[in-house]
C-alpha cells in the first residue's frame, strides 16, 4: 500500500519534520518541509501490509522546538500499489581465448607458426598480434620471422562485439637450439709420403650433420672421418659441416707431408779384415741412421748445409747398408 499527500509550510517558521505513522510504528525517514511557505510538496510512504486487515494512520511532526510551526495538508490519499513486470535479454558475450606456435630454427632467423585455439562457446570475429619485437599482425592464425633469437612476449587480443580479451604468453626462440661448432681430434699434423692420415671432428649441435672434406684434388669427401693415403704433396684441407637447420661451420686443416729423402746409391766395396771405409752423405739434411747389418747407429741432424757427414766403420767383412729416416720419433 502507498500513503501519499500534498503539503507546504504556512508561515516561515521552523519547518515541519513529518513521517507517517501506521498501527504505532513510524514508517521510513521524516520529510522536511522546506523553508519558503506556499510550495507544495508530495510527500509518500510505502506500507506492507502483511496479514493485517486494519491500519490506523496518523501524520506525526518530529519538530519539537518551543516556537511550533504552520503547515497545510492536502489531496491524502491511501491506495494499494500497482505493480507491472516485463522482461528485457541480456546477452553477455565470454571468449576464452589459447594459442599455441611451431618454432621452425633457423641459423640467426627463426620463422614461428601462431594459429589462435578456440575455448569458448563463442568465436572472436577480430584478432591482433603483438609478436614482442615491434611487429603485429591481425590474421587469425600469423606467421611471423624473428630476426634475432631470445625470448619474446606475445600478446593476443581478440573481439567480439566490441568486447575485448587478452592472453599474453612466452615464445622462446633459443630453446632447443644449439649453436653448431666444429673442432678437431689430436691427429697427426707432420706424416710422410705415402703413409695414411686420420682426422675425426667434434661437432656441437643440432643433428644430423653433413660433412663435405676438400683436399684441392677436385673431390669433395663427405664421410665424417677423413682417411686418406697422402701420394703427393698436400697441406691444407678444408671441412664443411651442416646442422639439421642448414646452418654451416668450417674449418681448416693443415698436415705437412714431408717427402722420401733420396739416397745416391753406393757402390759394393770388399775390404779386408780392419780396414775402414768413408761414405759422404752431406747431400742430406736430416737424421741419418746407420745399418751394418748388426747394429743401428745414430747419426746427427745437420744445421748447416756445407757440413758433411763423415762415419768410418769397421766392417770386418760385413756389407754396409745405409738407411735413412726423416721422422725422428723413429729415433
Amino acid at each position: 500500500m502507498i500513503f501519499q499527500l500534498g503539503e507546504l509550510i504556512v508561515v516561515n517558521s521552523t519547518p515541519a519534520l513529518l513521517q507517517f505513522n501506521i498501527n504505532g510504528g513510524l514508517l521510513e525517514t521524516p520529510f522536511l518541509l522546506p523553508t519558503s511557505p506556499g510550495i507544495w510538496q508530495q510527500f509518500h510512504t510505502k506500507w506492507f501490509s502483511g496479514n493485517s486487515t486494519n491500519a490506523t494512520i496518523s501524520i506525526v511532526d518530529q519538530q519539537t522546538v518551543p516556537s511550533g510551526n504552520d503547515f497545510a495538508l492536502d489531496d491524502i490519499e491511501f491506495r494499494e500499489i500497482c505493480t507491472v513486470e516485463d522482461s528485457v535479454f541480456l546477452l553477455v558475450h565470454k571468449l576464452i581465448p589459447d594459442a599455441d606456435f611451431v618454432i621452425n630454427h633457423g641459423c640467426e632467423s627463426d620463422t614461428v607458426f601462431f594459429s589462435y585455439v578456440n575455448q569458448g562457446d563463442e568465436y572472436p570475429t577480430e584478432f591482433h598480434w603483438e609478436f614482442g619485437d615491434g611487429y603485429t599482425s591481425d590474421d587469425e592464425n600469423p606467421t611471423h620471422i624473428y630476426d634475432h633469437k631470445g625470448i619474446y612476449t606475445v600478446e593476443l587480443t581478440v573481439s567480439i562485439a566490441d568486447c575485448d580479451f587478452m592472453l599474453t604468453f612466452e615464445v622462446d626462440t633459443e630453446e632447443g637450439f644449439v649453436p653448431l661448432a666444429v673442432y678437431m681430434e689430436s691427429y697427426d699434423e707432420t706424416i710422410c709420403l705415402g703413409e695414411s692420415v686420420s682426422v675425426t671432428p667434434i661437432v656441437y649441435g643440432n643433428g644430423p650433420f653433413t660433412y663435405q672434406w676438400d683436399i684441392g684434388d677436385g673431390e669433395i669427401y663427405i664421410d665424417e672421418i677423413f682417411e686418406y693415403t697422402f701420394l703427393k704433396r698436400c697441406l691444407d684441407l678444408h671441412i664443411v659441416v651442416e646442422d639439421v637447420y642448414g646452418c654451416e661451420q668450417s674449418e681448416d686443416v693443415s698436415i705437412l707431408v714431408l717427402s722420401q729423402p733420396e739416397i745416391v746409391p753406393v757402390e759394393n766395396q770388399f775390404l779386408c779384415h780392419d780396414d775402414s771405409v768413408e761414405i759422404d752423405l752431406s747431400y742430406i739434411d736430416d737424421y741419418v741412421v746407420w745399418n751394418d747389418g748388426q747394429n743401428l747407429k745414430k747419426g746427427f741432424c745437420l744445421m748447416k748445409e756445407n757440413i758433411a757427414i763423415m762415419w768410418k766403420i769397421i766392417l770386418g767383412a760385413k756389407v754396409l747398408i745405409p738407411s735413412i729416416f726423416m721422422n725422428p720419433d723413429f729415433l
